[in-house]
């Protein structure tokens, strides 16, 4: 790129080289916004339109999966979130089979957490405050996943909870997995704000 008196103040790309459309020899063109000023061999300058900075027709696949990944994980934490807000003594039934909080907490966790949860994946669906709502979902699922392991290793035989009366005997096992493979989707998707 050259500015100054040879390049008219403007910022231009030199030496890039196409193939003429006449016959005539091509020498060196310049560029400035995907226009390119060709001088043939014995014929007038002229332009035309390239594209200088080609990119594929299809989005790239990153930006895709980054987007399903954030849809997926808002949709799921407003429906996990809505389940439990539905009943909220059964939800504090639910912690309460966990054995690490007592009853008093239990209840309210059970009142409070619903909302927050929704609360976290509606801004994460719709791009409000988004990397707050990603932190409050990470952490949030770190929580859930250190209280299945503890439960797992504690051998309780348990129902997790995550979705209220919705899904039921579900168990320790799937649902930690599932935690790990949406702990994997938060990652990715704090990595994409780098």
């Amino acid at each position: 790129m050259e500015s100054g008196e040879k390049g008219r103040g403007l910022l231009q790309l030199d030496g890039m080289r196409i193939k003429p459309r006449s016959r005539g020899a091509l020498t060196k063109g310049r560029y400035f916004a995907g226009i390119c000023i060709e001088r043939g061999v014995g014929s007038v300058e002229r332009q035309r339109v390239i594209s200088a900075w080609r990119k594929a027709a299809w989005p790239d696949i990153r930006k895709v999966g980054r987007v399903l990944m954030r849809i997926a994980l808002g949709a799921l934490f407003v429906f996990a979130g809505a389940t439990k807000a539905y009943d909220p003594g059964a939800f504090a039934i639910e912690i309460q089979r966990y054995q690490i909080v007592p009853w008093i907490l239990d209840a309210l966790v059970s009142v409070y957490l619903p909302w927050v949860e929704m609360l976290a994946g509606v801004l994460l669906l719709l791009k409000r405050f988004q990397r707050g709502a990603l932190l409050v979902i990470t952490l949030l699922l770190l929580v859930f996943t250190v209280a299945l392991a503890s439960a797992m290793f504690r051998g309780l035989s348990i129902d997790c909870g995550c979705f209220g009366k919705a899904f039921t005997a579900t168990g320790t096992t799937v649902p930690l997995l599932r935690n790990l493979v949406l702990l994997v989707f938060t990652g990715i998707l704090w990595m994409g704000y780098r």
